[in-house]
């Protein structure tokens, strides 16, 4: 510490080594948290546990009150005509309790959010099997189109019933809206165990109310034409081994749709696109490799504009493959897409999602790794590493828990209603939804260092320069006499320029009345500790955010700001914890 001579309690301090963590396993009680809810940790939240195993979910403001729902789809093991698909409200602090709404869905298999007839309200349309009542064991593979009607009465949303259906493709199991034909109507475009791509054209909206979209019976199969235009054998057909995931976009800058698709198997593994040309489909298939040779199955893609150049490209995963991008080159020649890779990262990575997390306009990627059986976080940094290429350093990569066995599916929503992309994770095995709240405060910079002063152990660590984690610090206890005090140093990196104030904000705890905190910045010219607040702190969390002016005389020549926390009670033991600590320069 820099200013030793001149704190009180200076002598008797002793320093420790690094901090350990703890995850908070249910979030703080309702009383503890404030209306803007803006705590600077990834803060983990109840876990949702469901009566049924979950096969895919998705969130969507149903509602329109600006916290999204859960839509999740329920599957019953050892009885193919069971399933549903359950709705969950949402709220400030995201979903909570059981599922308000519980539709029968004969073994769901995939879920999308869309607004299917363009009257502003979000439907649903989920992908599941309908048996055939005349041939016991068949069954045909059918889209449910849970359409809103009128505004919902509170705390439920209104479908029109009975539910739409349609009937897809051959192995049609994950679906996709979008307007593949150019006729400025959304189509219907599924895939699945058939290993072929097909799309049905959309034929406009029926004339009830609520108007129902409407799709050709007849699927068009992209694959054999696809086929059929690069002059292979009359029935050809470009197909794929089993198919994980499912991306549709412009990825070759040319104004029209094309479609990537995810395959994971020895056979037909890779990643396939399909590219629609002025007057025929073309196809490109990137069979990435093992080192043995053999294809790599790809177990997700993402799709998001990661150099900002404008044009919209694909990031895939693998568990044999590193983190691999298809950077769309604006072009119609072969290859159109450059693959760039991310050493050191993202090897055996599931369930990509993209998001810009950290609030710098760039897009960022989430994943479940298959090894660590974590959340990885890591944020697109184009400063420090070539562009497309995401760097595997600590600083720019967070790893998070969350309870849940058998991830089904991971989102990327903001589930709190405070403008930053929260991490919502299904899972099948445990029947339960997780979620890691995004408390991103954008520009504020977290402690880069901290030294216990006074103290004895305590458990707590510090977060990364980018997301903040899902941890607390703890301060320690010591007595002299018959006052109790604890203190530490936290040391942040920043800059300000003359005339810019300084806003420091914390969110601190205790379990004990009492207990009095005082906030210092040591003024590196004096070595002196100027104290900006002096306050009582009880059981309830207490946010403080405080304004100082001139910034620049706390910052040293390095760079570096050090705050202190000193906490004091009149003989009892006690502690303080320090649920958020960040310094921002502003105007």
């Amino acid at each position: 510490m820099a200013c030793q001579s001149t704190l009180v309690l200076a002598a008797a301090f002793l320093l420790t080594g690094p901090l350990t963590g703890k995850v908070w396993s249910n979030p703080p009680p309702a009383e503890e948290r404030t209306a803007t809810h803006a705590y600077d940790f990834w803060q983990e939240s109840a876990e949702l546990t469901f009566a049924t195993r979950t096969a895919d979910a998705t969130w969507a403001d149903l509602n329109g009150d600006g916290m999204p729902e859960l839509i999740r789809l329920g599957i019953d093991y050892g009885n193919p005509y069971g399933g549903t698909l359950g709705i969950t409200l949402g709220g400030i602090y995201g979903p909570q309790g059981t599922e308000s709404q519980v539709y029968s869905l004969p073994s769901p298999r995939s879920v999308r959010a869309v607004d299917l007839n363009g009257d502003g309200a979000l439907d649903l349309i989920a992908a599941h099997l309908r048996p055939l009542p005349s041939s016991p064991g068949l069954f045909v593979r059918t889209a449910k189109l849970f359409i809103q009607t009128v505004p919902s009465a509170p705390g439920r949303i209104e479908f029109l019933a009975p539910e739409p259906t349609v009937d897809l493709a051959p192995g049609g199991e994950i679906v996709v809206l979008c307007d593949v034909n150019g006729d400025q109507i959304d189509d219907l475009v599924s895939v699945g165990v058939g290993h072929e791509l097909f799309y049905q054209a959309g034929l406009g909206l029926s004339s009830t109310v609520p108007p129902v979209p409407l799709f050709s019976a007849q699927p068009t199969n992209i694959s054999k034409l696809a086929a059929q235009a690069a002059g292979l054998p009359p029935g050809s057909s470009y197909s794929f081994g089993f198919a994980s995931d499912l991306v549709a976009g412009d990825f070759n800058g040319d104004g029209r749709m094309d479609i990537a698709v995810a395959a994971g198997s020895a056979i037909g593994g890779g990643l396939h696109i399909y590219f629609q040309d002025a007057s025929a489909w073309a196809y490109e298939r990137l069979a990435f490799t093992t080192p043995s040779g053999a294809p790599s199955s790809i177990a997700s893609l993402a799709g998001a504009d990661f150099n900002g150049d404008g044009l919209y490209d694909l990031a895939a995963t693998s568990a044999q493959r590193e983190l691999t991008l298809l950077m769309n080159r604006g072009s119609t020649s072969s290859p159109r897409m450059d693959e760039v890779l991310s050493p050191g990262l993202g090897l055996n990575a599931q369930q990509l999602v993209a998001a810009d997390f950290n609030a710098d306009g760039r897009s960022d990627l989430g994943w479940f790794d298959a090894t660590q059986v974590k959340f990885v976080v890591a944020f697109n940094v184009t400063a420090v590493a070539a562009p497309s290429v995401f760097s595997p350093q600590p600083e720019h990569v967070g790893v998070y828990a969350l309870p849940g066995q058998g991830l089904s599916a991971l989102d990327a929503t903001d589930v709190d209603g405070d403008g930053d992309p929260d991490l919502v994770a299904s899972f099948l095995l445990s029947q339960s939804t997780s979620i890691l709240q995004n408390e991103h405060t954008a520009n504020a910079s977290k402690p880069v260092t901290a030294k216990h002063l006074r103290g004895g152990p305590g458990s707590g660590a510090l977060s990364d320069t980018f997301m903040p984690d899902a941890l607390e610090f703890a301060q320690g206890i010591a007595e002299v006499g018959a006052q109790a005090f604890a203190a530490d140093s936290f040391v942040f990196n920043t800059v300000a320029q003359p005339g810019e104030r300084l806003r420091v904000r914390a969110h601190l705890r205790g379990p004990q009345s009492g207990v009095t905190v005082r906030l210092g910045l040591i003024q590196p010219l004096t070595q002196r500790i100027r104290w900006v607040h002096v306050g009582s702190v009880g059981s309830a969390q207490q946010e403080l955010l405080l304004t100082i002016p001139d910034a620049s005389r706390f910052i040293s020549g390095t760079q570096q700001l050090e705050l202190i926390v000193l906490s004091s009670n009149s003989g009892a033991a006690f502690r303080t914890w320090i649920n958020q600590l960040s310094v921002e320069v502003v105007p």
